[in-house]
């Protein structure tokens, strides 16, 4: 089953992908499992997509997000790289 990761746009600037990944309307990315390697090993998947306030989809999911259907609200990232202003303020 395919996965996606939907990250918000710290984490895609540091991953320096913005332009090669799908912007979400919520200013958000679509990126692949592998993009966020440099972030974590395989194992730790669930421990980097919390540092990174990140969350996986399904293939299905993941259109739902492109074509407006669905947004899904992003975790507050564990690492404070990653977390963006408004989350802070809601914090």
């Amino acid at each position: 089953m395919e996965r996606y990761i939907k990250a918000n746009r710290k984490v895609t600037e540091f991953l320096q992908l913005t332009k090669d990944r799908t912007e979400l309307q919520d200013g958000s990315f679509l990126l692949w499992c592998q993009d966020i390697l440099p972030l974590g090993k395989p194992i730790e998947f669930e421990e980097t997509l919390s540092k990174i306030g990140a969350i996986a989809m399904d293939g299905k999911t993941a259109c739902m997000e492109q074509e407006g259907e669905v947004c899904n609200k992003l975790p507050v990232a564990t690492d404070s790289r990653f977390i963006m202003r408004e989350e802070a303020k809601n914090e």
